[in-house]
């Protein structure tokens, strides 16, 4: 079963007053935590990419379009704030990805791909697949019925 956004913010207790709100619930569990998006992190991370490459635009056009955010990613307009956004959704992915069996590697922070960089997301986590897996992600070929 995958994290709840509950447990994130029972196991994250250093992010619960900034991310215990509509916008970060939206993005923990309408964007990181979606099928497609979690398949993509994986595929990611086994290529060296950043996971949080894959969804950085989808963050940042989200955050964007929220009038009256409370949620800024954008260092010019509060650089802490800002840095503690971008550090909430770096430990979101960490723990999306945890029942798969990849862990954060501390220090190992690499840029984002120009292709996927955003405005304000441009570097994340670098993650180890430690084989403690509780899920996994299966694909399989079925024949189509005519």
């Amino acid at each position: 079963m995958l994290n709840s956004f509950t447990y994130f913010l029972s196991a994250n207790p250093r992010y619960k007053n900034i991310c215990d709100n509509m916008e970060m619930e939206h993005i923990y569990t309408s964007i990181l935590s979606a099928e497609e998006n979690i398949i993509k992190m994986v595929s990611a991370v086994d290529y060296n990419i950043t996971p949080v490459a894959i969804c950085a635009k989808e963050i940042e056009a989200y955050v964007t379009s929220v009038q009256n955010s409370s949620v800024t990613l954008d260092r010019d307009i509060d650089e802490i704030k800002a840095d503690n956004y971008r550090q909430a959704i770096g430990s979101m992915i960490a723990c999306i990805l945890k029942p798969f069996g990849y862990e954060k590697i501390q220090g190992g922070n690499r840029p984002i791909p120009a292709t996927y960089k955003g405005d304000y997301l441009f570097s994340g986590a670098r993650y180890v697949n430690t084989g403690h897996a509780i899920m996994q992600i299966a694909q399989k070929i079925v024949p189509i019925e005519l």
